[in-house]
């Protein structure tokens, strides 16, 4: 059956945060308050044990669901989260990157340009970032989540396109969702609208330096996962103050 498509849908962004970048949060809550696109939400998913709060009270549409951290994987905390989505459409921001004013803008405007729809559940990706580095940022090509718009899925829909994704990776599913095949992926060439934190050490990814098809980086991975999850889980959780002065 083919699928009905819907112009202007809603949209929301998830932020999946254990408190590990304190410092940038306020940034990136900012660039999406800062959104032209209007129908739009910031659904935070906090697995730190004290309760986010924002230290002005919480912002226009924006919702904070704070749950016990059971996930002992990324991808296990990613279904959950994605089966939080309430309205037409999700993408993601990373609790320490940014987004352009424009940027969920842009994907709207070329998902309302999508004809001849197929069965399958609709995403429209513009494979372009920015990755931002203590010396300046760089124009990079990037087939991930953070530049895609997905259709929601129902909860059974996310444990099928998750269904085979490696039961010994601990990274590496943010691109599983964004290149798997269950997906009416329609690619455009738009502007570089997302902007990837690179600074500072606080990452659970390491593109430039390590690859999981070596053994001795998937080691790695791990023990960075958990180290960083634990060091911010121990952490006293501070407000969220949207003060620019706040930043990193």
């Amino acid at each position: 059956m083919t699928r009905k498509h819907i112009h202007n849908p809603t949209v929301t962004l998830l932020m999946q945060t254990c408190g590990g970048h304190q410092h940038k949060i306020g940034r990136a809550v900012r660039s999406f308050l800062d959104q032209a696109y209007r129908d739009c939400y910031l659904l935070i998913v906090n697995t730190h044990p004290a309760p986010l709060t924002f230290a002005a009270g919480t912002p226009r549409n924006v919702l904070i669901h704070n749950v016990r951290d059971i996930f002992t994987r990324p991808v296990e905390q990613h279904m959950y989260s994605e089966g939080l989505v309430f309205t037409d459409c999700w993408s993601i921001l990373d609790d320490d990157d940014s987004i352009a004013s424009n940027h969920v803008q842009q994907l709207v405007e070329f998902w309302n340009t999508v004809e001849s729809r197929t069965e399958k559940p609709l995403q429209v990706i513009s494979p372009h970032i920015m990755a931002c580095y203590p010396n300046g940022a760089k124009e990079m090509d990037c087939a991930g989540w953070m530049c895609s718009l997905f259709e929601r899925l129902t909860r059974e829909e996310i444990a099928y396109v998750y269904k085979l994704f490696p039961a010994n990776l601990i990274c590496g599913d943010d691109s599983w969702i964004a290149t798997n095949t269950y997906f009416d992926r329609r690619e455009f060439d738009g502007r570089r609208t997302y902007y990837w934190d690179r600074c500072g050490a606080s990452h659970v990814s390491a593109h430039e330096t390590r690859n999981e098809g070596k053994i001795d980086d998937h080691y790695w991975y791990a023990r960075n996962y958990w180290k960083l999850k634990l060091e911010a889980q121990a952490a006293e959780l501070r407000p969220v103050d949207l003060g620019k002065e706040n930043d990193e």
